[in-house]
C-alpha cells in the first residue's frame, strides 16, 4: 500500500519563518505485507524538485521528528552514525500512560529512522520547552530560519558547537571535544545516558545529510525506513534496532532500488499503455485515444477524487476517439478504457 502527496513551499512558512526556495516536494509513504519485521516497517520517499530560478550549490536537507513513543515524557533520543540512523527508546522498562497518550507498559519498544540513500552527517536532540536537558535555552527548538541553518551545519541554534558528553558547551573554562552528534550514547554497550545531564523527557530530533547540488528543474531524492523492535526489555529493543538497520537497508537495495515499483506523478505525464495511446498529454480542450490491439465500447474520465466527469460510447469500427475536455476544470484526470 502507498499514500502519495504533493506540496510546495510557495506559501510562507510560519514556523520557523523563512522565504520560499521555489521547491516542490513529492512525498510517498509505502508498506509491504510480510511475515517478518518488514511488516511493521514504513518506507518514505521524498523527491525535492527545484521549480524556481535559483541554483543551490550546497543544498542541505534534514529529517525532523517529534518522537512520541507511547507516553512521550520519558523518552531518550540518540544516533547510530555508522548506520545513518537516529532512534528513540524509553527511558525505563515501563512506559506509563500519560493523559491521552497510551503507554506501552512493560518492555516498551524502540523505533528507528534510517536514511537509505544519503549519509547522515549531523544529528541532535532538543526537548520541548520546559522539559528535558535543562541546560542553556539555546538548545531548544529552532525558532527562525537562522536557527534552522545552524542546525543544518551541525551546531546548536545559537551557533555553539556540539560537544562530547554534555552536548552544549556551557562552561567557558572547560575544554571540550567536538562532535557531529550531540548526546551520542548506546546503553547496550555500557555507554549509558548520564541522567545528571540527559534524563528521560519529551524530545525532538533531527538528522542532517550530505550536501548536494540542486539546479533548476533538478530533483533530489531522499529515502527513509521507519522501523520498530520489541523482542525483549527496553535496552534489548534498542539494540535490536541497531541490527535491523542493516536488514532494512538490505531489503531496500534488493527489492526497491532500480525496480521501478515506485512511480511518482512527475514521471507519468507521457505514459503509454500497451493497447492504446493518449495524446496530447497534457491537453486543454480535447484529447485523442488511438486503439491499437483492442476494441473497447466505452471511455470514462474520472477526477482524482473518483468522480465520473465524462462518459462516451465507442463505435465498433472506431480506432481513434476524440474526447472533449473544454468543460473540465484544470487538473489531473484518470481515463478508463473498457
Amino acid at each position: 500500500m502507498a499514500s502519495y502527496i504533493i506540496l510546495n513551499d510557495h506559501k510562507p512558512v510560519s514556523n520557523p519563518a523563512g522565504e520560499s526556495m521555489g521547491l516542490e516536494i513529492h512525498a510517498m509513504t509505502y508498506q509491504f505485507s510480510s511475515d517478518n519485521f518488514i511488516d511493521s516497517t514504513t518506507f518514505l520517499e521524498l523527491k525535492i524538485i527545484n521549480r524556481g530560478d535559483r541554483i543551490y550549490n550546497d543544498f542541505k536537507s534534514a529529517m525532523f521528528v517529534d518522537f512520541d513513543l507511547g507516553g512521550p515524557e520519558d523518552d531518550y533520543v540518540s544516533v547510530f552514525p555508522d548506520k545513518s540512523t537516529f532512534f528513540v527508546m524509553n527511558g525505563h522498562n515501563f512506559d506509563a500512560t500519560l493523559g491521552s497518550s497510551i503507554g506501552f507498559l512493560e518492555n516498551p519498544p524502540s523505533m528507528g529512522i534510517r536514511s537509505l540513500n544519503l549519509n547522515l552527517i549531523y544529528g541532535a536532540m532538543f526537548p520541548r520547552s520546559g522539559t528535558g536537558l535543562g541546560l542553556n535555552p539555546n538548545v531548544n527548538t529552532p525558532a527562525n530560519a537562522e536557527h534552522v541553518w545552524n542546525y543544518l551545519n551541525g551546531t546548536w541554534r545559537d551557533g555553539s558547537p556540539f560537544v562530547q558528553g554534555v552536548g552544549y558547551p556551557n562552561n567557558p573554562d572547560t575544554t571540550y571535544s567536538l562532535t557531529n552528534f550531540a548526546y551520542l550514547n548506546n546503553p547496550y554497550f555500557g555507554e549509558g545516558f548520564d541522567e545528571s545531564l540527559v534524563y528521560p523527557a519529551d524530545y525532538r530530533a533531527y538528522g542532517a545529510f550530505e550536501n548536494q547540488l540542486l539546479g533548476q528543474s533538478q530533483e533530489i531524492q531522499l529515502d527513509f525506513a521507519l522501523f520498530m523492535n520489541r523482542q525483549g526489555d527496553y535496552i534489548d529493543n534498542m539494540h535490536g534496532l541497531y541490527n535491523y538497520a542493516d536488514s532494512v537497508l538490505h531489503f531496500y537495495n534488493q527489492n526497491i532500488v532500480g525496480q521501478n515499483c515506485i512511480t511518482g506523478f512527475s514521471h507519468i505525464v507521457n505514459i503509454q499503455i500497451p493497447d492504446a495511446i493518449i495524446f496530447p498529454n497534457p491537453t486543454q480542450n480535447h484529447f485523442f485515444i488511438q486503439f491499437q490491439n483492442m476494441q473497447p465500447n466505452l471511455v470514462r474520465v474520472y477526477s482524482m477524487t473518483g468522480v465520473l466527469v465524462h462518459e462516451q460510447a465507442v463505435l465498433g469500427a472506431e480506432n481513434l476517439v476524440r474526447i472533449e475536455t473544454g468543460n473540465l476544470a484544470s487538473g489531473v484526470y484518470v481515463v478508463q478504457v473498457g
